[in-house]
């Protein structure tokens, strides 16, 4: 039942952060959405921050994993599965449900370099340009990039 707790809260903060920002969301708020006593957080996270950086770890994961297994639906061809990443993005941004808003606003709500959650944010960022880096099928041909540049610079500013 602790577990579910846990992960009940971790969804709860998320989605409360997603839409009302990290700061501006308080904890009070998390608990009661979430429908659990000061004690039951506190039992599994010392901390605000330390609920945040839970969260975005879920976050994390779960784009990971949905970015992936859409490119991978695209196509079996590496050198195409290079260019759905251009596709993957244009579909995450055209759907007003981009998944890297979040990642975005913690990155600007905790601007120190040097916080956890600073750090953790920019870690998807980071882990999208490695992945383009590191694909034998980069540099993607200018003509492709060029009808892609919009999504590319939201990842790689």
């Amino acid at each position: 039942m602790a577990r579910g707790k846990r992960q009940e809260l971790v969804e709860t903060a998320l989605e409360l952060f997603h839409r009302g920002g990290f700061h501006a969301t308080g904890i009070d708020r998390i608990r009661a959405t979430a429908g659990v006593a000061k004690m039951t957080l506190y039992q599994h996270f010392r901390s605000k921050d330390e609920l945040i950086l839970a969260a975005l770890r879920l976050h994390d994961e779960r784009f990971r994993n949905e970015f992936m297994r859409s490119i991978e639906r695209k196509s079996d061809d590496p050198e195409q599965r290079m260019l759905a990443i251009f596709d993957v993005l244009a579909e995450l941004f055209g759907s007003g449900e981009s998944g890297g808003r979040t990642f975005i606003n913690a990155c600007a709500e905790y601007a120190d370099p040097d916080s956890a959650i600073h750090r953790a944010a920019a870690g998807t960022s980071a882990w999208f340009s490695t992945m383009c880096a590191n694909s034998p099928c980069w540099p993607v041909p200018e003509t492709q990039f060029a009808s892609h540049a919009t999504c590319a610079s939201c990842w790689t500013a």
